[in-house]
């Protein structure tokens, strides 16, 4: 996790915490994960329900592309981006992690599988891993160069703006057991979501694009985030997930994309060294003008970035 979006969250338990015992109510909110898109597939593996959709490749499939979204985003995110890849022949497979999307919220009583091998598993319930390219934005990122690292036999890397994920204060699974202070945490991230103009100036500061901003649809990001568990499922992964191995990352043999926004406010420094460094050398690298998450703002060419590495793989 970046120190940012450490931070952030620390402020978020604290403000909580000190207001706990004087807040108004708000309604619950009621959203339906049965089937959230026409195209919604699940995959059950142990306690875990693991949400994802499919983009077909248009004509003869070149290969399979598993993406894996950013913090507090999910799978939708990758939705232009992929569709424009998988035009060209790429079966695009857009997974919701665990606690986002329409995936199953973690409490300390599921029966813990890392985000690395929910994601590995899923990929080879459709084809062997040999067959998988995978790719990864901002926190997707450091799981994707876990999944790298830990099975050599995938074809090769993509990483967007990639995050690492380091080891955090123990305030959060002191958080995720107090339950008066969840349901306190998620009603104010439901009564705050449901403001879109709040939602659509954070996509604008993040893009630092405003215009991208005002024509953001605020509920791709704000709905999955209201469903009940949402705050306490992202404190009990946090409490649990596995570090970033950017050490290893440097002794990968397989091809690697890295893309960095040329104005990331959502990056630190040592996020970007840390990748950049291993890196150096071995990845085809771009920069994207634009914030971090150009893979939405940006995506027609974040697409061209990535056709021109992909067509470049074997």
């Amino acid at each position: 996790m970046t120190g940012t979006i450490k931070k952030l969250l620390s402020v978020i338990l604290a403000l909580t915490m000190l207001f706990s015992l004087n807040v108004c109510s708000f309604a619950e909110n009621e959203t339906e994960i049965d089937k959230p898109f026409a195209d919604s597939e699940f995959f059950t593996d142990g306690d875990y329900s693991i949400h994802y959709r499919v983009i077909p490749a248009e004509g003869e499939r070149k290969g399979r592309i598993l993406f894996i979204h950013g913090f507090l985003y999910s799978g939708s995110t990758w939705n232009d981006t992929a569709r424009e890849i998988s035009a060209q022949g790429y079966d695009c497979v857009l997974a919701d992690l665990p606690d986002f999307g329409y995936s199953t919220r973690e409490t300390f009583d599921t029966n813990y599988i890392s985000r690395e091998q929910l994601m590995t598993d899923l990929m080879e319930s459709i084809a062997p891993l040999s067959e998988w390219i995978v790719a990864g934005h901002s926190m997707g990122g450091g799981i994707a160069s876990n999944i790298a690292v830990s099975h050599p036999e995938i074809k090769a890397l993509m990483l967007y703006a990639p995050a690492v994920q380091s080891k955090v204060s123990p305030l959060f699974e002191k958080a995720a057991r107090n339950d008066k202070l969840m349901n306190l945490m998620q009603k104010i991230a439901n009564a705050v979501l449901s403001i879109n103009i709040i939602v659509k100036f954070a996509a604008g500061y993040t893009a630092r694009d405003w215009q991208y901003g005002l024509k953001y649809d605020a509920s791709i990001l704000s709905e999955p985030l209201k469903i009940d568990g949402t705050m306490r499922g992202i404190c009990v992964q946090y409490a649990r997930s596995e570090q970033t191995d950017t050490e290893s990352l440097a002794n990968i043999n397989i091809p690697v994309l890295l893309v960095w926004a040329s104005d990331d406010v959502a990056l630190g420094s040592s996020d970007t060294s840390a990748f950049s460094k291993v890196l150096d050398g071995k990845a085809q690298t771009h920069y994207v003008d634009g914030g971090h998450i150009f893979i939405e703002s940006q995506a027609h060419k974040t697409a061209d970035i990535t056709l021109g590495f992909l067509s470049e793989v074997s």
